[in-house]
């Protein structure tokens, strides 16, 4: 139970500080011109998080149950952590949980972005995954896969839309040719 509480704080202290971090890069992006896109799927994104955070919270507490690979669980989650900070932190004040979209910026390829167009994405799906498979909570895992790849079926495609009409022909080349979920090996060479 001690490791859902821990969990269960970490992942609404993650949430909150991202969400101010999102609200300030975006008003600064604003102030700077930015665009937003996609309004009208982004309380999908939102209502599939909180869902995902509810079942997942109900089923750690109601039944309380602790996969017997929890260490291994845990430690792989915490990478995922030191992940998805490295891939906010690559993006600098670009980063945010909306499509916010300066016109003219230079194209963000630094960190995971060097490799595959959507890290953040991959972080948040093995997020749940590793969530839900330490207090063994499934079905907070399936309904969450489902509601997040709804959101992102849409979200995705205006997205890539956004930043292809706001870069350069160069940068949007560049984007074109990535991965959108995994790692173009080629670069690693």
């Amino acid at each position: 139970m001690m490791i859902a509480w821990l969990l269960l704080i970490i992942l609404l202290s993650q949430r909150l500080i991202e969400l101010w971090i999102a609200r300030k890069n975006e008003q600064w992006m604003k102030r700077e011109g930015a665009i937003e896109y996609g309004q009208s799927h982004y309380i999908w994104l939102v209502v599939g998080q909180t869902m995902f955070i509810l079942v997942w919270t109900y089923e750690a507490f109601q039944a309380p149950q602790l996969s017997p690979y929890w260490p291994i669980f845990m430690f792989l989650y915490s990478g995922v952590l030191f992940l998805r900070i490295w891939t906010m932190r690559s993006l600098g004040r670009y980063w945010n949980t909306k499509i916010i979209v300066l016109p003219g910026a230079p194209l963000q390829v630094k960190g995971p972005y060097r490799w595959m167009k959507h890290p953040n994405y991959v972080i948040v799906y093995l997020e749940m995954l590793l969530l839900a498979v330490i207090v063994e909570a499934y079905v907070a895992m399936v309904a969450g896969v489902i509601l997040q790849s709804a959101a992102l079926a849409i979200r995705i495609p205006t997205e890539e839309a956004a930043l292809q009409n706001a870069t350069t022909n160069q940068a949007a080349a560049l984007y074109k040719n990535k991965k959108k979920f995994w790692p173009n090996l080629k670069k690693f060479q």
